[in-house]
């Protein structure tokens, strides 16, 4: 998945959850849906060779409990007289945040390897492309909608999130059964 995608799911899940719509959850979340991508600064970025290594180690179940402390530290360091949750409660929409990063990665053809260190084989759904035009202007959609909300400080309604996710399952939904009924031609 894109950028964009991650950042939106970032912002989408604690706005799920109303006891998790503040700035250190929101920004706790955000960053911890990009962590997984860190190591695309070392391996090289979109059209390189070394761009889809990426997807090993920071993109295992196995090792994302250890992973997604670093972004409950940084922001809790910086904003911990803000924060209304505890730290176990900004722990776990860390650790939900990337493991929404990995599963992202997982529905598309490149897949991850879900088990590093335990098993080394890239798994794969592949539901979607990594670049998924529709997809992303969803993604995009809801980045700018929270911002404003967020801006105007306005709070963030149940059904604007509702709408949002419905939108991102039905389109899932929608996808998969396309992809699986359509038989592949090769011509």
């Amino acid at each position: 998945m894109m950028l964009p995608d991650h950042i939106a799911f970032g912002m989408l899940l604690p706005c799920t959850f109303k006891r998790f719509r503040n700035l250190p959850a929101i920004l706790i979340s955000v960053l911890a849906s990009e962590t997984p991508d860190l190591a695309v600064i070392f391996s090289g970025g979109p059209g390189t060779i070394g761009y889809l290594t990426h997807r090993t180690f920071t993109h295992s179940f196995v090792l994302a409990p250890v992973f997604c402390i670093l972004p409950l530290l940084i922001i809790y360091m910086i904003l911990r007289k803000r924060a209304t949750n505890t730290v176990p409660e900004l722990y776990l929409a860390s650790l939900l945040a990337y493991c929404v990063h990995i599963f992202l990665d997982l529905i598309t053809p490149f897949g991850t390897q879900l088990l590093y260190p335990f098993n080394v084989i890239p798994y794969s759904l592949d539901i979607f492309h990594a670049f998924d035009p529709a997809f992303l202007i969803v993604s995009v959609s809801l980045i700018v909608t929270l911002l404003v909300h967020f801006a105007k400080r306005r709070p963030f309604g149940s059904r604007l999130i509702l709408c949002f996710l419905g939108i991102y399952c039905t389109y899932a939904l929608g996808t998969a059964i396309h992809k699986h009924t359509t038989p592949n031609l090769i011509m």
